[in-house]
């Protein structure tokens, strides 16, 4: 293997005349039928922890009917698992996802054949797929917004909360709207 340059071995070229780059061990990695991962990690304790990271693009109407709803998703991975994993994982509905996108790790073909994620992970984190969900016909959370105008003055309370039982926790809602360009000023409260 060759080795990378450094400040030592150029002076060391230098003073002794040799110019030898080659080294006589091998990285860890290059040991491993695997590129992205080493083969000889040991843990105490083996964890793996999985985030569904899902951003959602909503448009709603002043009734607040749902005009057009897609959403962002990645699946992060964070693996301290010894030696060689295999992982398996499995969506509840699969034939949803669109535009999948996946990490070097994953192998296609149960993908293709069952919509399974099979895949030996690189240790640390990393993000293991990203894909995309069109034309939602509802969402986790309703927005209600309110206009009222008296004497040249638009007032706009959106009201937003969560249906009954979206199944999983949220944990931060961002709203953006946009104003007319006619809008002088605006106070946000």
């Amino acid at each position: 293997m060759i080795a990378p340059p450094n400040i030592v071995s150029r002076m060391l070229s230098v003073v002794t005349g040799g110019s030898s780059i080659v080294s006589n061990t091998l990285p860890g990695a290059t040991a491993s039928n695997v590129p992205w991962r080493a083969c000889d990690l040991k843990y105490s304790n083996n964890e793996v922890y999985v985030d569904l990271v899902e951003e959602i693009d909503a448009f709603v109407n002043r009734d607040g009917v749902l005009v057009k709803c897609e959403v962002y998703g990645e699946v992060h991975v964070n693996s301290r698992l010894s030696g060689v994993p295999d992982l398996t994982l499995s969506f509840a509905n699969p034939s949803i996802l669109n535009d999948v996108r996946f990490h070097p790790c994953v192998r296609f073909r149960p993908w293709e054949a069952h919509q399974v994620l099979s895949f030996v992970p690189p240790d640390g984190e990393f993000k293991l797929m990203s894909y995309r969900v069109k034309k939602l016909k509802n969402t986790p959370i309703y927005v209600r917004p309110q206009l009222t105008s008296d004497a040249g003055v638009c007032r706009v309370n959106i009201i937003v909360g969560m249906r009954n039982d979206p199944g999983k926790p949220i944990d931060s809602i961002t709203l953006k709207f946009s104003l007319p360009p006619s809008v002088v000023s605006s106070d946000l409260t």
